[in-house]
Formats: C-alpha cells, sequence, structure tokens
C-alpha cells in the first residue's frame, strides 16, 4: 500500500510541476511548426508577386507591353489569390492549433481528478449490474 502511495505522489508532482513545463514546449513546437509550414512570412513578403514567377515582358512595341502588362497583372491577381487561400487555411489551422493548445492546458489540472470520478463510477456501475 505504501509503494502506491508513493507512485501516486510522484505522478501528481510530475503532473503539476514537470509536466506543465514540457506541454507549454510541446504546444510551443506545434505552434512555431505552423507557422513555418505554411510559411506566414514568404507568403505575406511576396504577397503582389506573379504566380510562380510567371511573367510576360511583351513582344516588343506598344501592344508588346500592354500585353506583358495585361498578363503580368493576371498573374499577379492569381498569385495573391492563391497566397490568400494558403494564408486563410493556415490561420484556420493555427487557430485550432492555439484554441486546442488552451483547452488541453486548462483541462491538464482536472485530469487526474477525472480518471478517479471516471474510476469510482465504473466501479460503482460494476457493483449495481451484479
Amino acid at each position: 500500500m505504501m509503494n502506491v502511495l508513493g507512485i501516486i505522489a510522484h505522478y501528481l508532482h510530475w503532473h503539476y510541476t514537470r509536466a506543465f513545463g514540457e506541454i507549454f514546449g510541446l504546444w510551443r513546437n506545434i505552434l512555431w511548426f505552423m507557422k513555418e509550414f505554411f510559411s506566414f512570412g514568404l507568403l505575406l513578403r511576396t504577397f503582389f508577386a506573379p504566380w510562380k514567377r510567371l511573367k510576360d515582358t511583351g513582344s516588343g512595341g506598344i501592344g508588346g507591353f500592354f500585353e506583358g502588362l495585361i498578363i503580368t497583372t493576371i498573374m499577379r491577381i492569381i498569385g495573391m489569390g492563391m497566397r490568400a487561400i494558403v494564408l486563410v487555411v493556415g490561420a484556420v489551422f493555427m487557430a485550432g492549433a492555439f484554441l486546442g493548445g488552451v483547452i488541453f492546458i486548462g483541462l491538464w489540472p482536472v485530469l487526474p481528478l477525472l480518471v478517479l470520478i471516471t474510476g469510482i463510477f465504473g466501479v460503482w456501475a460494476i457493483i449495481k449490474h451484479t
């Protein structure tokens, strides 16, 4: 019995001290990964750049100039649209990871109590149905 109490005491000490630091570190790494995976900085810096760097310099003369201007403008609009989609999707995933971390960290202190309560209800349900 003494050994079980010692294990429980060590677990609770870990749960309320060291584990919080490890959870924050993990959460920070997940958010950093999402920021790098969706390349928010690069997408914002190149937001107005042509899609896949496609542009037309024209074939010469005034007609070629306007032809190149129109194609480059279209490629920039396509690039802005694609980057905007990736930025929105990335922001949704980032917000989900942030909110998930907040919920998890909020629930972490009560998890041992939830385990105890569900264990008691489980034993009660077994006794009641036998």
